[in-house]
């Protein structure tokens, strides 16, 4: 059984100045022996194919550069995380794939971004203790809650940014949660632009799930300062 700490949505480079350090906290205040990252560590925007990245934002290889050096003190932070497959982390790949270029020309995610043999990317979701942890693409901030009845156990998700917390649901049989992790953006940096007219901004935290029984949304203390 394992206590893990969740993380979810860094998009690096444009992540929370405070967010490794909040981070840290969390892990030393809960006892985690498991760090489970689900999806969009880096944003890769200037490689977005949907949407038009910002001609005003940094190129590809700037913005590339950056994250290169944004994830270095997490890496040394943190020696061993798993990560799971999201669509941010997923844009170079569908680049390379659009111009139909062949696999064998692709990097793995490790060595495109340098990450320390601890960190395991993963193509898919992770079970952990009975829980699935995944990065939430389908959702909604209107179904999120019911995330449980498709997997049919308990499950963890991030990628909404705008919403947080832990619904439970007790059948006759046993009880599930749903664990929507929040986000660790920067909301000021220009990639964040689109959401300047939503009311509802970005909700800043991590997860904690203990024993894959109980599971907790970990606020960030907005105050907290990034210097560690």
């Amino acid at each position: 059984m394992s206590r893990v700490c969740i993380l979810s949505d860094l998009h690096l480079p444009f992540e929370h100045p405070s967010a490794l350090k909040f981070i840290q906290r969390t892990i030393e205040k809960y006892k985690c022996d498991r760090i489970v990252s689900i999806g969009d560590f880096a944003d890769f925007h200037a490689y977005s194919i949907k949407w038009t990245p910002d001609p005003n934002g940094r190129s590809p290889g700037d913005e590339y550069e950056l994250l290169r050096e944004s994830a270095e003190p997490w890496y040394k932070a943190l020696p061993e995380v798993e990560i799971v497959s999201s669509n941010h982390d997923s844009r170079p790949y569908k680049k390379i794939f659009n111009a139909q270029l062949p696999w064998q020309l692709i990097k793995g995610m490790s060595e495109f971004l340098g990450s320390p043999k601890g960190w395991t990317w993963l193509e898919s979701g992770i079970e952990i203790d009975g829980v699935y942890y995944f990065h939430g693409e389908g959702l909604s901030q209107s179904n999120w809650r019911l995330a449980h009845e498709k997997y049919k156990m308990s499950v963890v998700h991030g990628h909404l940014h705008n919403s947080a917390g832990v619904h439970y649901h007790q059948d006759r049989k046993r009880r599930y949660f749903v664990l929507n992790t929040g986000c660790l953006i920067d909301e000021k940096q220009y990639c964040f632009r689109y959401n300047e007219a939503n009311f509802n901004r970005a909700v800043i935290g991590c997860g904690i799930v203990i024993d894959g029984e109980t599971a907790i949304f970990e606020p960030m203390d907005l105050k907290l300062k990034s210097k560690i």
